[in-house]
């Protein structure tokens, strides 16, 4: 069974991606495994973290298979993060960056407060990374800090990838 999440992470994708997963389950009650088509260049963090939470709920049922075409960023990580084994296409690209926040007429305390927020959200993504790839969290809170974008091979080396998808001779 193949389900696709392509577009930016919204919480009406997230709806969508939530009944087609239900649908995949109900028609397919012995799923081994789910393949997961991934391209987005992100969204909401929250919103990927609760991607994040729904796959792996649904990987304690059946094997999770996350593929990248084209593009995977932000918030998408996230989602890249669950699969159990995740491959991309070898042209694939991949955007690490710290959490960024939408501010208009804050004042210090408030600035301070979604500063906070934003600082926990980060050692939590780095440490929800680490936790899936085994490189180390101070790993990936350098590089969201540097905002990195990456081909296949490098997501490979960091662990983000568990292969790439090769050519058809």
């Amino acid at each position: 069974m193949i389900v696709r999440v392509i577009g930016d992470i919204t919480e009406d994708s997230y709806k969508q991606f939530s009944k087609d997963m239900s649908k995949a389950f109900k028609r397919l009650d012995d799923l081994k495994e789910l393949e997961i088509e991934l391209v987005s260049a992100g969204g909401v963090a929250d919103v990927g973290l609760a991607f994040y939470g729904l796959i792996r709920a649904y990987a304690q049922r059946c094997t999770v298979c996350i593929t990248v075409h084209g593009y995977c960023a932000s918030a998408a990580i996230a989602i890249l993060a669950a699969g159990d084994f995740r491959t991309a296409t070898p042209e694939a690209t991949f955007l690490i960056h710290n959490s960024r926040a939408n501010i208009k007429n804050a004042d210090h305390s408030e600035m301070q407060h979604a500063a906070d927020k934003l600082e926990s959200e980060e050692k939590a993504w780095a440490k929800l990374l680490e936790g899936r790839t085994s490189t180390p969290a101070s790993v990936w809170r350098q590089l969201s800090t540097q905002s990195v974008t990456m081909k296949s091979d490098e997501a490979l080396q960091f662990r983000l990838l568990t292969s790439i998808l090769k050519d058809r001779k």
